[in-house]
């Protein structure tokens, strides 16, 4: 996983929200959709994985789950303890979560499965922290049309889209990790409202690709790439973990 930390996004503050895990399509809205679609009873087991500064963790908690964060970032970590000094999380990586096989009902991650790194390893230790028939529940990117495949390869040096894939390559790497996926949602115009926000909030797009790359001629490059070659989406899923 990245240390979210060090991109320039988190240090945009948006109706308050100081982590852009909290500041992205859909919001806390769709976080709470995402839950009510797994039916999980109060009391279930939830990590998070990519937990920010926990204020996902603290509504979950206000909804009387138990949940545990895991963030990669000690920096994000160390404000949410501040703010929320009770609520636990740890230092960890999504490859080597530690905690105990089959002891949560849940893996929440949003916002950061594209950006995990190897998935197959990552998704086999969510399916091992899983009980069988738990959930795994994700909000992220993908690249909802590609009219050059090509154009797939500038997004590399764009570290928070880099990771974003095609649908049938997300659902491929989750069903070969054992799990079944039960509901598969697009929600690309609550991705395309909050990138309105964000326009308005640093005065143009192309500001905003700024923020993603490290050069301004990187930054043009993106913009031509996604304008041309490529359309990102935003998906919603829950899949549910096979007893194998």
């Amino acid at each position: 996983m990245p240390d979210c930390a060090a991109c320039s996004l988190f240090h945009l503050e948006s109706d308050g929200d100081k982590c852009l895990h909290v500041n992205r399509p859909g919001g806390l809205t769709l976080t709470l959709d995402l839950i009510q679609l797994s039916g999980l009873q109060t009391g279930a087991a939830i990590l998070e994985v990519a937990c920010g500064t926990g204020t996902t963790l603290q509504l979950l908690r206000q909804n009387e789950y138990r949940v545990l964060g895991l963030d990669l970032s000690y920096q994000m970590l160390k404000v949410g303890r501040l703010v929320n000094p009770d609520l636990p999380n740890l230092q960890a990586r999504g490859e080597q979560i530690p905690v105990a096989t089959a002891s949560q009902d849940a893996v929440l991650i949003e916002c950061a499965l594209g950006l995990a790194g190897d998935a197959p390893v990552i998704l086999q230790e969510f399916k091992r922290v899983l009980r069988p028939g738990g959930w795994l529940m994700v909000t992220d990117l993908y690249l909802r049309e590609v009219s050059d495949p090509r154009a797939v390869e500038c997004l590399a040096s764009a570290s928070c889209l880099s990771g974003a894939k095609q649908e049938h390559l997300v659902r491929q790497a989750v069903e070969q990790a054992g799990f079944v996926i039960q509901h598969w949602q697009d929600h690309t115009p609550l991705l395309k409202q909050w990138l309105a926000g964000m326009v308005f909030q640093l005065g143009s797009l192309q500001a905003f690709y700024r923020k993603l790359i490290s050069s301004d001629q990187d930054a043009q490059s993106l913009s031509r790439t996604l304008e041309n070659g490529l359309k990102l989406g935003y998906y919603l899923m829950a899949a549910q973990s096979g007893s194998g």
